[in-house]
């Protein structure tokens, strides 16, 4: 207990020195293209457990998704505390972008490319390799990558305009790109609620922040739906199980609701749709009441 209340510790200072300078890094930005900082809040947002020891006083508050006509059989808090010392993102989109479209997410650190690709593109003063959908190029000791649905030129842009700060990755978007969140790529903390019941199977939803979610729909394949309250959203394999819809209740928020029992399908992709229309975005307070397990492990819920 004491070894994880110390990790809660750093990773809050870690947080929060990441913050400050992001913040100072983006000063001379537009702030259409440099969303406000996150600020912490006194209150727990989750987990039931001392805010001193968790890690929602270095987050912005969320609560969760909750599904209409359907009674959750469990609320979950999965915690995953080392996530903030791991590889961090900055999700960066064009004007008209949205969730894992017309975008692209950068990663850092990263390991190095395979030697056997030497699908060399200019990237500043250095050589990248590039892959489909996809650049890893040298950044300051390490390596980082940018994966997107943009053209290699773009991408090559967006990773010349990276640099590396207190060890996390920032970026000057190029014109009629901004940046949409700077986040861990595993998210720090996932709440989830899960349905036992519909024509789907055992149905989910969950909410987190992590860019890594995001990274992982540009590695594979997503279909574009229609909107979730405005919304614009997509669905994908990407969360676990079955298949999963996602959309952002605001900017580097993921809200999916997924399913695991039914195969993925037109069918099925439009089924999950409609439950996430008719959902609702619990606030903090109202995720709390409903007292969710506590679990630490690793989220990994993208493997890109």
């Amino acid at each position: 207990m004491i070894g994880i209340v110390l990790l809660a510790v750093v990773g809050i200072w870690a947080l929060g020195r990441f913050d400050a300078s992001s913040r100072k890094d983006a000063a001379p930005q537009p702030s259409r293209s440099s969303p406000p900082a996150a600020t912490a809040s006194p209150a727990p947002t989750a987990s039931g457990v001392e805010p001193s020891v968790t890690l929602e006083t270095a987050l912005p508050p969320f609560g969760g998704v909750a599904l209409d006509y359907m009674t959750p059989g469990s609320a979950l808090t999965s915690r995953d505390l080392p996530a903030v010392f791991d590889a961090w993102t900055v999700v960066v989109r064009r004007d008209d972008g949205s969730l894992g479209h017309h975008g692209a997410v950068v990663t850092y650190p990263v390991p190095a490319a395979p030697r056997e690709n030497r699908n060399l593109v200019p990237v500043g003063p250095v050589d990248g390799v590039a892959t489909a959908g996809q650049i890893v190029w040298p950044l300051g000791k390490q390596h980082a990558r940018v994966r997107g649905d943009l053209p290699v030129t773009v991408l090559a842009q967006i990773a010349a305009a990276t640099r590396v700060v207190d060890g996390r990755p920032q970026v000057a978007p190029p014109s009629r790109f901004k940046v949409i969140s700077r986040s861990p790529s595993r998210m720090p903390l996932v709440h989830e609620l899960r349905y036992y019941e519909g024509a789907l199977g055992l149905t989910y939803t969950g909410l987190g922040r992590g860019g890594g979610f995001e990274d992982a729909l540009y590695a594979g394949t997503v279909t574009l739906m229609g909107n979730v309250n405005e919304a614009p959203a997509v669905a994908s394999t990407v969360g676990g199980g079955n298949g999963t819809v996602a959309w952002e209740p605001s900017p580097g928020l993921v809200a999916y609701v997924g399913w695991s029992g039914a195969a993925l399908s037109r069918s099925t992709e439009a089924t999950a749709l409609r439950l996430a229309q008719s959902s609702r975005i619990l606030s903090a307070r109202q995720w709390l009441a409903l007292k969710p397990q506590l679990i630490d492990q690793p989220n990994d819920l993208a493997s890109p």
